[in-house]
């Protein structure tokens, strides 16, 4: 279930005591702005509410901020959102001020100018979860994160017999989300239902390059046989006598002593390790 359903809901109950023609123009507002695309189900937008009501709507009681602060909590609410949420998420999050709970205040009073109604799990939402975040949440932003360490180091000397220390690092996306994340998935009222589906694996820096995992090192002839995505080739770093013999094996035109390259059968890395379990 779409849980922007629920918020419009409550804030139609908040509307109530303003009368009966006062609730009806302000809630029929608040429904257009669910043709955003992010309150309701198909079986809503089935309803009779239809884009040109919407254009119609946007002109009437909710306005201004007060319009905008509702775009942000129905927005905020969802991860899949349509294009029209940029603009009042780009606004909530410029205000702020000198010290973080500043910040915070600022935006709890921006967040009251819309009607939310006295649910409790809508109050903590527009008051103490939205007010929290330190940045938007998106299963691409999440997947957008990638965090590395470093697997092994390992030594060697140089053509001037000088050590050189080398540090083989990996790769993943990080399995951990963003603290807003984690507060938009504790609200019954948002679409966060977030997993991640990735082994949580540390990928080498080539592997994660390519995008193939390396599952073993393989003969030529074997790697020929294999599709594009089985397989990877990586040129070797030959010694400068390794380098000579190869050069004049070229110039003879002769089959090369050295192999340039090694070659491995591989699979595809997913890296689109988090996804949104909420049904849509």
């Amino acid at each position: 279930m779409i849980q922007g359903f629920l918020i419009l809901s409550q804030i139609q109950n908040n509307l109530k005591h303003k009368g009966n023609t006062m609730q009806n123009k302000n809630f029929k507002n608040i429904m257009a702005l669910s043709l955003l695309g992010i309150a309701f189900n198909s079986y809503v937008f089935a309803s009779n509410i239809a884009e040109e009501s919407f254009k119609q709507y946007q002109a009437k009681q909710l306005t201004g901020d007060t319009k905008t602060a509702c775009e942000v909590i129905l927005c905020l609410s969802s991860p899949s959102r349509p294009s029209e949420c940029s603009a009042p998420i780009a606004k909530y999050f410029s205000i702020s001020a000198k010290k973080w709970k500043d910040t915070i205040k600022k935006r709890k009073n921006f967040l009251k100018l819309c009607p939310t109604g006295g649910d409790r799990e809508m109050e903590n939402l527009a008051q103490n979860i939205i007010p929290n975040l330190e940045g938007d949440c998106s299963v691409p932003q999440l997947n957008a994160r990638i965090e590395s360490k470093v697997l092994e180091t390992y030594t060697y000397y140089d053509s001037n017999n000088i050590p050189r220390k080398v540090e083989i690092k990996g790769h993943r996306i990080n399995p951990k989300a963003t603290r807003s994340c984690e507060l938009l998935s504790q609200s019954p009222y948002t679409d966060f239902r977030l997993s991640y589906q990735c082994s949580q694996k540390f990928y080498k820096d080539i592997e994660w390059q390519s995008s193939k995992e390396i599952l073993g090192t393989i003969s030529k002839a074997q790697y020929e046989k294999l599709d594009e995505n089985q397989r990877l080739r990586v040129k070797k770093t030959l010694t400068q006598k390794e380098q000579r013999q190869n050069a004049i094996a070229k110039a003879k035109n002769l089959p090369l002593p050295i192999e340039e390259y090694d070659y491995y059968q591989t699979k595809p890395i997913n890296k689109t390790c988090w996804v949104n379990l909420a049904r849509e």
